[in-house]
């Protein structure tokens, strides 16, 4: 049974078949593996994967938390447009800047400066200290 949807990505109308025998099968959402790849692309540019630790430390501070969209086993997927990733760069910059706290687990600096480096190489570097710099790879 054809049936005629529109693209998810492009907006194009395509003939789509069933993926499953039958008539109650799904049917493909992209009219091209060009339009899926581009869709799964964008879908990637607009999350960032960050470490769990220091997220959850920050989370347990009761700071404002970008929401998670995703979890792995030692990591956290955020979007990146959320509101509170501002406050949770600050604070990771806090934990990763060599003059920041002492008291701090040494687990949760490394985790800091690897949620630092993830956003970083997502929104850019150019308003970096100096010392934030420095942990550019």
């Amino acid at each position: 049974m054809m049936m005629t949807r529109k693209c998810e990505h492009c907006g194009d109308k395509f003939l789509a078949y069933p993926n499953r025998k039958g008539t109650t099968g799904t049917y493909p959402r992209f009219c091209s593996r060009k339009c899926y790849t581009a869709s799964r692309r964008e879908q990637a540019m607009a999350t960032i994967k960050i470490p769990d630790r220091f997220w959850i430390d920050h989370l347990e501070r009761a700071l404002p938390t970008p929401t998670d969209i995703g979890d792995f086993k030692n990591h956290v997927l955020i979007r990146r447009d959320d509101p509170a990733i501002g406050e949770l760069l600050d604070d990771a910059e806090h934990y990763a800047h060599p003059s920041g706290p002492d008291s701090a687990p040494r687990g949760v600096i490394a985790s800091a400066k690897a949620t630092v480096r993830a956003i970083r190489n997502v929104i850019g570097w150019d308003d970096a200290c100096p010392a934030i710099k420095a942990l550019q790879r």
